[in-house]
């Protein structure tokens, strides 16, 4: 459904802002008022519909208005997912661009996906592993780098960190993530990077980043230890250290890294308790972290039932006390 209404939604946007502006005086005087009809569905397909072509699709009054209409044919999804989609339509800006972008899902997923969209349209085969594709992936990652670079790609510090930081400083998420001082994309994206090698001789260059002055670049040097088949005695110190860290993500990440390589791990499970005890903000992180561990959830279950949160730390609450158990 996505390619059929993205743009079409996106220019409904702009004609609704528009009659915002006119019903506040702003163009001086009353507005003929256009009428519009937005129709937004949930996981359904273009091909659904009878008048894209579909002949066993039975549409008779989606089909009247794009008789009475028009149909978008050459549209776009800006996004993969529902909410992202639904904030750029509205805005008008892309929302990796100002931080709406965040989904929920406890789905496994490699980091770097790669398909044959002819042969394999419905996404099955991953080709990333394969040495033939190298090449292309080259290039797609250098082209990738670039457009996060142009569109100010605000994903590359945690969501409760990125709003944390934006409020910090009395800004918006948008202007945030174009101020090189509070934000440092760049080095954000070389970290990530050094973190998905998953090389055992990045190690001391990790550490380096969990020494870092900047939280995000912390988040990355732990994720990265996480990644590692094995710790040195170094990292498990460096890991160690930041079960105090001043950010309860870094915190966070610091105790998975330690639970995973089977090190400390009683303070670690100790970090994610307390966490969750005193009601941290990176209460629905800490959850996920659970959820992934390869351990009985009875180890937390009393530090689950204090966590509090609206929506989906209720939500994975609830999970990790009714289902997995």
């Amino acid at each position: 459904m996505q390619f059929w209404y993205t743009t079409g939604c996106a220019a409904l946007a702009a004609a609704w802002l528009w009659l915002g502006a006119a019903a506040n005086g702003l163009a001086g005087q009353p507005q003929p008022q256009p009428n519009i009809l937005w129709l937004d569905a949930e996981d359904a397909n273009v091909n659904w519909i009878g008048c894209y072509g579909n002949p066993a699709a039975t549409t008779p009054n989606i089909d009247r208005l794009a008789g009475e209409g028009f149909r978008y044919t050459r549209a776009f999804a800006n996004a993969p997912v529902c909410a992202p989609s639904r904030s750029t339509w509205i805005t008008g800006v892309l929302a990796l661009s100002m931080g709406t972008h965040p989904m929920r899902s406890r789905y496994h997923i490699p980091h770097e996906e790669l398909y044959d969209t002819d042969r394999d349209p419905d996404n099955v085969i991953n080709l990333a592993g394969r040495p033939e594709h190298q090449e292309d992936l080259e290039a797609m990652r250098a082209e990738l780098r670039n457009w996060q670079l142009t569109t100010y790609d605000a994903g590359m510090i945690p969501e409760e960190m990125m709003t944390r930081r934006a409020a910090e400083h009395g800004t918006t998420i948008y202007e945030m993530v174009r101020d090189p001082d509070l934000y440092d994309l760049p080095g954000y994206l070389d970290a990530a990077d050094l973190a998905l090698e998953a090389d055992p001789t990045n190690a001391d260059s990790l550490i380096e980043l969990l020494e870092s002055d900047d939280p995000g670049m912390r988040y990355w040097g732990a994720a990265g230890m996480l990644m590692l088949e094995e710790l040195s005695g170094r990292a498990v110190e460096a890991l160690k250290s930041r079960l105090d860290d001043a950010s309860h993500e870094v915190r966070a990440m610091a105790a998975w890294g330690l639970i995973d390589a089977g090190e400390e791990q009683e303070a670690a499970r100790a970090c994610l308790t307390a966490l969750l005890e005193e009601g941290s903000y990176a209460s629905l992180r800490v959850l996920n972290i659970i959820d992934h561990l390869n351990e009985d959830p009875a180890v937390y279950r009393s530090a689950v039932k204090a966590a509090q949160g609206p929506g989906y730390v209720q939500r994975m609450k609830e999970y990790l006390l009714e289902v997995k158990r």
